[in-house]
């Protein structure tokens, strides 16, 4: 009797045995003669894959090891800072950006009750009399009566100068001291021929006594042997003792002169002491003028401070309103040489070598966006302080990062170093890591 099967049964004939059926359901049924997924016929192969892929990868990525230090960027004659003194409107602007400038060249004017050009040609006229001041003095007096107007603050320290400088022209040529030295000097000049003639005149007068005293010890001899009169004898003691008495008077007008040529020599120390003085009151007059001139250009004129391209930090415009302290632009000279002070800690210290190859990433300018500053360890101190040990970091590229960026240099820009020790792959390092924990 054939048998029955229910709904839900199907039955199949075994392959190897055609008069046997068997019974199945069907679900299982619709499980086996459906075709599985390409994943799961071929998951294994393409986790093998996946793993040859990682492993690739692993090889021929570096992840090289780097030991952490903190950085600053300094430099060797680096870019300076121009910066406002006050808050006043930027009244004239002199320069372009990117023009070379030289140092001490003006860049702008800010806003005063002065004319700045006159108050540049003043400091220009003080540095000149200064010049000469040291060098020819005499020459001073063709600046005497020259004049400045719109000095504005500078306006009253000025007339003070003025002042002193023209009491001080009394003591240059042909002033009234100086005119009075030249006549004690004439004056000294005659007393020394006066004495010159004097002392000729005393030997002269010597010789005559000489002979004049020969003479009578010949007439003393007559008169012994009773050949001349007495009264001869005495006209001639006369004439000697008439000589004699010349000598002490010249002698007297011999010294009587030196006493006048001393007077006169004194006379003219004192003036040249008193000279002395006014040039030096004169000479502190001008400093301080310089001073209070330097003071007001260093707080209304914007100055180079060496020689470069100007770069302005903004867009300026003329009778915009500044305030104090703000950078208006920089000087950078053509040749900053830069470089980074590091403090290395002692972690990984072993492994750092002059000349390994150094990542600076700035604190000021994100490293995802501007990039990194490639540099170079080119200094190592063996000697430790309380930060770490000191290093130096050569800059090859200046402050252009490995993303093309020209960074704008600050004196003491912080950064964060990465000192590369190894240029490793990543397989190495997991290899690395797993045998450290395995140690462990």
């Amino acid at each position: 009797m054939p048998e029955r099967f229910n709904s839900e049964e199907i039955a199949v004939r075994s392959n190897g045995h055609p008069d046997l059926l068997i019974k199945r359901s069907a679900d299982i049924s619709e499980l086996i003669s459906s075709k599985p997924p390409f994943v799961q016929r071929h998951g294994v192969t393409i986790l093998a894959a996946i793993g040859v892929l990682v492993a690739a990868l692993a090889w021929f990525i570096r992840y090289p090891d780097t030991v952490p230090a903190t950085a600053v960027l300094n430099s060797i004659d680096g870019p300076r800072e121009v910066v406002t003194r006050t808050n006043g409107k930027l009244v004239k602007i002199l320069v372009h950006n990117e023009e070379a400038v030289e140092k001490g060249q003006p860049l702008a004017f800010l806003e005063s009750t002065a004319n700045h050009q006159e108050v540049i040609r003043l400091s220009n006229w003080l540095d000149t009399i200064g010049y000469f001041l040291e060098d020819s003095p005499d020459k001073l007096t063709l600046f005497v009566n020259q004049r400045f107007r719109g000095l504005g603050e500078l306006q009253m320290a000025y007339q003070t100068f003025a002042t002193k400088f023209q009491e001080f022209g009394n003591y240059l040529s042909n002033g009234f001291y100086v005119q009075k030295r030249g006549m004690l000097t004439r004056d000294m000049q005659f007393l020394e021929e006066l004495e010159g003639q004097l002392q000729e005149e005393h030997q002269l007068m010597n010789l005559d006594l000489l002979l004049s005293d020969t003479t009578f010890k010949g007439h003393e001899s007559l008169q012994k042997d009773r050949v001349i009169s007495p009264m001869e004898y005495r006209n001639e003691r006369s004439k000697l003792i008439s000589k004699q008495l010349t000598i002490p008077q010249v002698r007297m007008a011999i010294i009587n002169n030196k006493s006048q040529l001393h007077e006169k020599r004194k006379e003219v120390a004192e003036l040249d002491n008193q000279i002395l003085q006014q040039q030096l009151v004169f000479t502190q007059a001008l400093q301080t003028l310089k001073s209070q001139v330097e003071e007001w250009k260093m707080k209304y004129i914007l100055i180079a401070p060496l020689n470069g391209q100007i770069t302005f930090v903004g867009f300026f415009q003329e009778n915009q309103e500044i305030k104090a302290d703000q950078t208006i632009c920089f000087v950078n000279p053509s040749n900053s040489n830069y470089y980074a002070e590091a403090f290395v800690p002692q972690y990984n210290l072993g492994k750092i070598r002059t000349g390994q190859k150094v990542l600076l990433k700035l604190t000021a300018y994100p490293w995802e966006e501007f990039g990194i500053l490639e540099g170079e360890l080119a200094y190592l101190n063996n000697i430790p302080s309380d930060s770490g040990f000191l290093a130096k970091i050569s800059l090859p590229h200046d402050l252009v990062t490995n993303q093309e960026k020209k960074i704008q240099f600050r004196m003491g820009l912080q950064a964060k170093a990465e000192i590369v020790v190894a240029d490793s792959r990543l397989i190495d390092r997991f290899f690395r890591t797993l045998r450290r924990d395995y140690t462990k």
